[in-house]
C-alpha cells in the first residue's frame, strides 16, 4: 500500500515530515509522523509513505492523507484533493476557529475518514477521535519546593478575537501579575515585545508576517517586565516554578494539547483552562482547575498558601496517571495503530 501525505508546503520537500520532528512552532508536532514512518519500515514493509511532492504518477498511490485542508494557493494540495479516484483521509491539527475550512461541510464530505480531537464531531464511524498531542517522555528531576518561584506561563503572543478564544484570558493573568505580584510570575514565548494584529482580521493580519517584525516592535508601547524571552528548554525552565499556567488556545471539548503535559514532565503543577471535559481524559486531582476560581485574587491566595504536602499530592497523582493505561490515547503508538488500522480498512474496501 502506497500512502501519500499532503501538509503545509514548507514541510513537504523530500519527505520532510517523516525525518524531522520539529514543526514551525518549534514543538515536536511532527514526531508522530516520524514514528509512523519508522514503524512501517520495521514492521509493515508493504506500507510505503511519501509526501505528495515526491509522487511522479498519482496512479501509483493507493491512499491520500491530508493534514488540514489545502487552500486554493496550494499547488500540490488542490491537485491531489481534486482527484476523485483515490480514497482520502483528513487529519485535523488545528481547531475550527483557526482552520474553518477543515470543518466546512463541503470539505468534510470530500474525505472517507476524518481524524479529529473535537469531541463534538466524534462518532467513530467517519469521525475518529485522535488527540493532536503526542507525548514526549522528557522528564526533569524534581526541584526543591522552597527554591521554586511561584508561577510561569509559556505562550507566544497571539491575538485572536473569536468566541471561545483564551488569548485574552492569558493576557488578563499577565496584567494581574504585572500590577500586583510582578516578582512572582515569569512569562516566556515569542512576540511579547511586539504589537500583534488579531489573526482573524483579514488583510491586516498580514502585518503579523515575519517581514513586518520591525514595524510591530515599533508599534508596541506596552512593556511586560515579567517577560523573559524565549525558553530553549521549556521543561527545564518550567521546573524552576511551582505552578504552570496551561491554557489552551480555545475552549473546545476534547481539545487537549501538550501544554498540560509540559507541566507534568517539568515536575510543576498545571493550572488548566481549555477543554470543558478535560476530566474525561485526565483525572481532576492532577491539576488545578482555573474555572473554579471566581477571581485572580482567590487563585493567587490558593497558590501562595499551598503547603508542600498538598503540592506533592498533585505530583503524585499525575505520576500515577502517566504510568496508567489512561495515558494510552495520547501516545505515538496509539496514533500509529489506529491510523494504520483505518488505512487498511479503506484500502481493502477499495481493491
Amino acid at each position: 500500500m502506497n500512502i501519500a501525505f499532503w501538509t503545509r508546503e514548507d514541510q513537504l520537500l523530500n519527505n520532510y515530515i517523516f525525518k524531522n520532528s520539529l514543526d514551525p512552532t518549534g514543538g515536536n508536532g511532527l514526531q508522530k509522523y516520524c514514528d509512523l514512518f519508522d514503524y512501517c519500515l520495521k514492521n509493515e514493509p508493504k506500507i510505503k509513505l511519501y509526501t505528495v511532492d515526491t509522487i511522479k504518477n498519482i496512479s501509483d498511490i493507493d491512499l491520500l492523507v491530508f493534514i488540514g485542508v489545502p487552500n486554493k494557493q496550494s499547488k500540490y494540495g488542490i491537485k491531489f484533493l481534486n482527484n476523485n479516484n483515490k480514497p482520502k483521509i483528513l487529519i485535523t491539527e488545528e481547531c475550527k476557529y483557526i482552520e474553518p475550512e477543515s470543518f466546512s461541510k463541503s470539505s468534510l464530505n470530500t474525505f472517507d475518514i476524518i481524524f479529529t480531537f473535537d469531541d463534538n464531531y466524534i462518532d467513530e464511524i467517519k469521525y475518529k477521535k485522535m488527540h493532536n498531542c503526542v507525548l514526549e517522555n522528557h522528564q526533569i528531576p524534581k526541584e526543591n519546593f522552597n527554591k521554586k518561584k511561584l508561577a510561569c506561563m509559556f505562550n507566544a503572543n497571539k491575538n485572536f478575537l473569536k468566541k471561545n478564544s483564551l488569548h485574552e484570558e492569558r493576557k488578563k493573568i499577565i496584567n494581574w501579575f504585572q500590577k500586583y505580584k510582578v516578582n512572582e510570575f515569569d512569562l516566556y514565548g515569542k512576540g511579547w515585545d511586539e504589537y500583534v494584529i488579531p489573526w482573524n482580521w483579514k488583510i491586516l493580519n498580514r502585518l503579523n508576517y515575519p517581514r513586518f517584525t520591525k514595524l510591530r516592535k515599533f508599534l508596541n508601547f506596552k512593556i511586560n517586565t515579567s517577560w523573559q524571552g524565549y525558553a530553549k528548554d521549556r521543561n527545564l525552565t518550567a521546573s524552576k516554578y511551582k505552578f504552570f499556567f496551561a491554557f489552551e488556545n480555545f475552549k473546545i471539548d476534547g481539545y487537549i494539547t501538550s501544554k498540560i503535559f509540559d507541566a507534568f514532565y517539568s515536575k510543576t503543577v498545571p493550572i488548566y483552562y481549555g477543554a470543558s471535559n478535560i476530566t474525561k481524559y485526565i483525572p481532576e486531582k492532577c491539576f488545578i482547575d482555573y474555572r473554579k476560581f471566581k477571581s485572580l485574587d482567590l487563585l493567587y491566595k490558593k497558590l501562595s498558601e499551598m503547603r508542600e504536602d498538598e503540592y506533592n499530592e498533585y505530583l503524585y497523582n499525575y505520576e500515577l496517571f502517566l504510568n496508567s493505561s489512561g495515558i494510552e490515547t495520547f501516545t505515538s503508538d496509539y496514533f500509529i495503530q489506529k491510523f494504520l488500522k483505518n488505512c487498511k480498512s479503506i484500502y481493502y474496501k477499495n481493491i
